[in-house]
């Protein structure tokens, strides 16, 4: 099936062996669709796996049973479109992958091949898709609290957001991400702190069966590190360790020092007791590229205290430090420079190949909102950013680095590949509006936030012109 390396499989060799198994199961089966769930209490809303949108959970399912928060019957209905090898259409991040032939893996394959996933496989095929099952992989979210207020985000992710829209209303734009009446139509709307909410009910009354099943816990937000309620999930695990749990949390990592300071000193007395730590930080641009989109970030802090973070608990137990991409239009003039800030980390901590990834970054592209999508460039800025992705694949990737650069993984050059693929093969939803929203909310953008697109991003004039050559009216 491919080469064998020092009598070892090349992990692509199991991502093909992964993609068989699957599909002589059914050519849509993926096992995220059961063990993965991401759940947001803020407002009832919930998908399995990150890619398909949110879905709300009817407030009646899970008044006896709070089980119901994964197990919904619209997921059901889905599940079993997969046994029946139907492609649900809310999983189409996967299929746009999978279209382009086999040499790039979708996230159906990666997901179904970790070992919070495929362990489950048989269990899976047995229960089906009527029988309420635990997931393994919980993500969730409990408030929208954040410090940030990234330009793809939305108010029910973010307070900040939250607070700008209250005061200036929505963008002119026709994809209404972060309008407050479409919000509230979609259910997305997040229940105030100090209203009751019948979600973060129901997650406690499931917490004592749900806790013993999980190899995966993930904290999200908002911020989870200003979130109370996160803090009392991490001090449950801490005073009832499980040592075959694995607990990751997502941070922006650009929090006041006092919360930081905090978090290092719980990790430290959770970390030995568990199987393994997870942090896992955001990021997709360097410098002012990247405090333009991540508004409220300052990069030079977050890299330090990347750095800080890994300086006090990298070594000390068995750790991950991850960064998480969104790659879009405001990130792909300097995600080059972003990955090779990553790589110094990695060679700074990484002292060994054999030691593994263990500060992966993952290539994922931007869809919603549709405007800020890197499909909708025009094709010379799309060349120029392809130029300069493949040669840092040439001067980086695995086999060619030198001691004091890091390298890339052969997943993950095969992640930048896809990258690539996609902003020149794509489109979502309709390009002549996408443009016009973009220098719609860009000019907007600019204005209440006091900041000047063309002065940070000089890569993108041509494709900002472009744009401003559409208004959409439909």
């Amino acid at each position: 099936m491919g080469t064998i390396k020092g009598g070892r499989k090349s992990h692509t060799d199991e991502l093909d062996e992964t993609r068989e198994l699957l599909n002589s199961i059914s050519p849509s089966f993926c096992l995220a669709k059961w063990m993965q769930h991401t759940l947001y209490l803020q407002n009832g809303m919930n998908h399995s796996c990150h890619h398909p949108p949110t879905h709300k959970i009817p407030v009646e399912e899970i008044k006896n049973n709070p089980k119901a928060l994964h197990n919904t019957q619209h997921k059901k209905k889905r599940m079993q479109q997969m046994l029946d090898g139907e492609k649900p259409s809310e999983c189409d991040y996967c299929w746009r992958v999978e279209e382009k032939g086999n040499n790039f893996f979708s996230d159906r394959i990666y997901k179904s091949q970790t070992s919070w996933s495929m362990p489950n496989i048989y269990d899976i095929l047995e229960k089906g898709s009527e029988i309420d099952i635990e997931p393994s992989y919980l993500e969730i979210s409990f408030s929208n609290v954040c410090n940030l207020k990234c330009a793809y985000c939305s108010p029910d992710l973010s307070s900040k957001w939250m607070e700008e829209i209250k005061e200036h209303g929505h963008y002119p734009t026709h994809y209404k991400h972060n309008n407050l009446n479409a919000q509230r139509d979609s259910g997305r709307m997040p229940i105030p702190n100090k209203d009751d909410n019948p979600y973060v009910d129901a997650f406690w009354k499931w917490w004592p069966d749900l806790y013993p099943s999980l190899h995966t816990l993930r904290l999200t937000g908002g911020e989870p590190l200003m979130s109370k309620d996160c803090w009392k999930v991490l001090e449950a695990i801490r005073d009832n360790p499980r040592d075959d749990l694995v607990l990751a949390i997502n941070t922006n990592l650009d929090v006041e020092p006092k919360l930081l300071e905090r978090f290092i000193a719980i990790a430290k007395e959770i970390g030995p007791k568990i199987r393994e730590f997870q942090i896992f930080t955001s990021g997709e641009s360097s410098g002012e590229a990247a405090e333009y989109a991540r508004y409220g970030l300052n990069y030079d802090r977050w890299y330090s205290n990347c750095d800080y973070v890994l300086s006090e608990l990298y070594g000390k137990f068995n750790m991950v430090f991850a960064f998480m991409t969104t790659v879009n239009i405001l990130s792909v003039g300097s995600y080059d420079d972003f990955i090779k800030d990553i790589l110094k980390l990695r060679a700074k901590y990484i002292q060994h190949r054999d030691d593994g990834n263990l500060l992966p970054c993952m290539t994922n592209f931007l869809r919603y909102p549709n405007f800020l999508a890197a499909c909708n460039l025009d094709h010379d800025t799309i060349a120029k950013v392809e130029q300069k992705l493949q040669l840092l694949i040439d001067n980086y990737r695995v086999g060619i680095h030198t001691e004091d650069t890091g390298f890339l993984w052969e997943d993950e050059v095969n992640q930048i590949e896809r990258l690539v693929s996609f902003m020149k093969d794509d489109n979502i939803g309709d390009v002549d509006m996408n443009r016009s929203d973009f220098w719609k909310f860009i000019d907007e953008y600019d204005s209440r936030r006091q900041l000047d697109f063309n002065k940070t991003f000089p890569e993108l004039h041509d494709y900002y012109n472009l744009s401003k050559t559409y208004d959409y009216q439909g």
